[in-house]
């Protein structure tokens, strides 16, 4: 296991525990601010000569946790990415912020479905969290994660872990990404020497500290508030996802903009009906990437956005 940091440095917000060889990432838009290491941020863009620069706002999207169901937020990000969307900040929590992570390291949408389909063909018959189906998360994601630091993508990304001895989650935007993921992907009942593990009991869509960490435009996409069920039950991860679906539901309407997508969904660790669900989620994106749009053009100006 790569090495973390230890309790007082993963205490400390946006910490970097290893060494901070920054490079430069690549533009998300022709002006950016990078002053302090964690990633990019969209600055001010001058529309022409005769009018003052305009800020351009910092556009985050949390994807919240879901097993299998995450594949939902794919044909979202293509629907965004249609539109002209930018993203310039994720996070997420379990299986999202793998996928998060996969986005902001600049894997297309399109790679990151061929390793999602991959691996719910791969996993189909494992429990969640067994070490069949732990394998084979680390196998197809993560592996080629293994190296990177949380800062040096092309998007700004933003990963919450939870402190069990000091009983709060930290936002980690520096620091080595294979060792937070792994985090990411621990839950109680698979706590070994770690003083850390996946966040979603607690918080998933903290508006204020995602503000706090440049956001100016929070989104959420939701898979889990409508039904938590299981193909095979395992009351502790049934009790695990029913908090956090009751958490995503009341944390998600302080957001500015959200999805919450439709309740004729896969079981978590199923993937029967995956294909029709993911249909429903490209229409469900379509719709949600032109609010979006609307949201973003409409930010900093009095009209309320609907």
């Amino acid at each position: 296991m790569d090495k973390g940091p230890d309790e007082g440095e993963a205490g400390s917000l946006g910490v970097d525990a290893f060494s901070a060889n920054s490079r430069l990432v690549p533009d998300i838009l022709k002006n950016k601010t990078n002053t302090d290491g964690v990633g990019p941020v969209p600055d001010e863009v001058i529309l022409s000569k005769n009018t003052a620069p305009k800020k351009i706002p910092a556009v985050s999207l949390i994807f919240g946790p879901g097993l299998n169901r995450v594949r939902c937020y794919i044909p979202i990000l293509k629907n965004l990415e249609r539109e002209g969307v930018k993203i310039h900040i994720v996070s997420g929590s379990g299986l999202g912020a793998v996928l998060a992570s996969m986005y902001a390291m600049g894997l297309t949408p399109d790679k990151i479905e061929w390793q999602f389909h991959k691996f719910g063909r791969s996993a189909k018959d494992y429990a969640p969290y067994s070490k069949d189906w732990m394998e084979l998360v680390d196998q197809i994601f993560l592996q080629q994660l293994k190296g990177k630091k949380i800062q040096n993508g092309v998007r700004r990304l933003i990963l919450p872990i939870y402190n069990i001895k000091q009983n709060k989650t930290v936002y980690l935007s520096r620091g080595d990404l294979y060792w937070t993921l792994e985090q990411q992907l621990t839950l109680g009942q698979s706590l070994k020497k770690s003083n850390f593990m996946a966040p979603f009991h607690k918080e998933i869509y903290n508006l204020l500290e995602m503000r706090r960490m440049g956001a100016d435009i929070v989104g959420g996409l939701d898979v889990l508030t409508n039904s938590v069920e299981f193909k095979n039950v395992d009351h502790f991860l049934l009790g695990t996802y029913g908090k956090a679906a009751a958490i995503a539901k009341k944390e998600i309407q302080n957001l500015g903009i959200y999805l919450t997508v439709d309740d004729n969904a896969p079981r978590l660790d199923s993937i029967d009906g995956m294909p029709e669900y993911l249909q429903r989620c490209n229409v469900s994106g379509a719709q949600f990437a032109t609010r979006m749009k609307d949201y973003v053009a409409k930010w900093g100006t009095e009209e309320k956005v609907e």
